[in-house]
């Protein structure tokens, strides 16, 4: 049976990311407490690609446009 997704480390996703795409954007934050704040920021492909996604990003959220089946952020 396939180990549950909560259960493997955020590096071992990222890795899997990154062999399913060229070119690839993971920013994620969680608040640990009121004054600490985790930041994971991960990114791999050609430097302007890179930076093309980051404004692609930046332009969906701004729309309110996702992939996601949640729907975009509040």
């Amino acid at each position: 049976m396939d180990e549950p997704l909560d259960m493997i480390p955020t590096t071992k996703l990222l890795d899997e990311l990154r062999t399913r795409h060229d070119t690839m954007v993971f920013l994620a934050a969680n608040n640990r407490t009121e004054d600490v704040e985790d930041v994971t920021v991960a990114f791999q492909g050609p430097f302007h690609s890179v930076l093309g996604l980051v404004e692609i990003g930046k332009h969906a959220v701004m729309n309110g446009i996702s992939d996601d089946e949640n729907g975009p952020c509040d």
